[in-house]
Parts: C-alpha cells; structure tokens; sequence
C-alpha cells in the first residue's frame, strides 16, 4: 500500500518541474499566461497534497485502532479507577475536612 501511495504521488510530482519551467515569468509574458501558471501550480500542490493526505497506507486506518482501542480499555479502566477515586476522595475529604 505505501508503494501505490508513492507512486501516486511520484506521478503528481514529476509534473511539477513541468509546469514550473513553463511559468517561467518573463517582460514579455502577460498577466493572464502568469496566472493560468500560477493556477496549473496551486492545482499540482493541491492535487498532491490531497493524495498525501487521502491515499491509504495500511491496511487499518490509525484513527481507527485508536478509536477501537478506547472503546475497549475505558470499560476495562472503570472498575480500577473507582476504587482509586473513592480512595482520594476519602483522603482529600479527612485531610481538608476536619479542622
């Protein structure tokens, strides 16, 4: 998967070099040709950006595991921290409690 996920991006990425020898700003190049390289630029910068961010490279998605991984250990952690808490609760209750 992370060898799909950089051959994506290698693919957007070869364009670049391209697109910016064709900017290439001169005297004699009007505003509009500057533009429409500017834009063909942003659009490979967005383009990439948004394969990096989207394309999947594991099989599970780590928001996933931790999300899983939450759902399980809360449940598990409630019968430990109970006891823990009343313990501080009665502790921090007889020692600012009775003066």
């Amino acid at each position: 998967m992370q060898q799909a996920h950089d051959d994506a991006l290698r693919h957007v990425s070869d364009q670049f070099p391209d697109a910016l020898a064709s900017v290439g700003v001169t005297a004699d190049e009007d505003a509009n040709a500057i533009k429409a390289g500017t834009d063909r630029l942003s659009e490979l910068k967005r383009r990439y950006d948004f394969l990096d961010q989207t394309y999947p490279t594991w099989p599970v998605e780590i928001q996933s595991v931790r999300r899983l991984f939450a759902t399980i250990s809360i449940p598990a952690l409630i019968p430990i921290l109970i006891p823990l808490l009343t313990t501080v609760f009665v502790y921090l209750s007889r020692l600012f409690g009775s003066h």
